[in-house]
């Protein structure tokens, strides 16, 4: 509704229902009387289904803005000795090993650094959306629940303005074991090799999967109102010019 210009919160869901309609539908408004009856129950999903079918043009443009953990301490020993103390389940909910080894790779003096330039250089890029007013909330950081991916966004949030939203670290964007590390798998021992890295695709590549569908996803703006009447009359005169010119050539 926000997004229409239409007033919010909806009080008179009937009223709105109708100027959604009359704004990008060429549906008479007796029509529209029969839709809200037959959706009486459910008037606000009516709303959302009609938004989606006729006005929603995906949505407003984002840009996502890819930042790297800086430097940190690998903890190779570590790392090794830990995995193969779970190799089967090291990574997955409930393994104490994967949280042990992360809270040891911390970032380097280098690594500190690193992420102090980051959120410079991005005070930088985003200072007209900083600075506006009215986009307080366009600007949000996001991170993986690692160590050293928090202690990154932790020092580019100190080089922003206060204002700019810290999201809760979200699991599902930690690091995963891409599936096609394992593609072809003939050479690296056949079968026996897939069946035992079957977690990779099961397990890693649904995350990753789901993990870029929730930040990337096709955004436009809203459509105009009318916009889908202008459309049907351009197909109306798109298909009488059609039928005029075969016409024509027939005669």
């Amino acid at each position: 509704a926000k997004r229409l210009k239409h007033d919010w919160p909806i009080e008179d869901w009937p009223k709105a229902i109708h100027r959604l309609y009359a704004e990008h539908t060429d549906r008479s408004a007796k029509k529209v009387d029969e839709l809200i009856e037959a959706n009486k129950s459910d008037l606000p999903g009516l709303y959302r289904r009609a938004f989606v079918a006729y006005a929603y043009g995906g949505g407003a443009t984002r840009h996502v803005i890819l930042v790297r953990h800086g430097q940190y301490e690998e903890q190779r020993e570590l790392s090794k000795r830990l995995h193969g103390e779970n190799p089967h389940y090291f990574g997955l909910p409930g393994d104490t090993k994967s949280e042990e080894l992360d809270k040891e790779r911390v970032l380097t003096a280098l690594g500190r650094q690193q992420a102090e330039r980051a959120g410079d250089r991005l005070a930088k890029m985003l200072e007209p959306a900083l600075t506006a007013p009215g986009r307080e909330a366009h600007v949000r950081i996001h991170s993986s629940t690692l160590q050293r991916a928090r202690e990154t966004a932790d020092i580019i949030a100190s080089r922003l303005p206060p204002h700019v939203r810290r999201l809760e670290p979200n699991p599902m964007i930690v690091e995963g074991d891409p599936p096609a590390h394992i593609i072809p798998y003939e050479a690296r021992g056949g079968e026996p090799f897939l069946c035992a890295r079957s977690r990779d695709v099961h397990v890693e590549g649904a995350k990753m999967e789901a993990a870029f569908r929730s930040l990337f996803f096709r955004d436009l703006p809203c459509r105009p109102a009318s916009g889908r009447r202008e459309e049907a009359e351009a197909e109306e005169a798109g298909a009488a010019s059609d039928s005029a010119g075969k016409n024509k050539k027939k005669t």
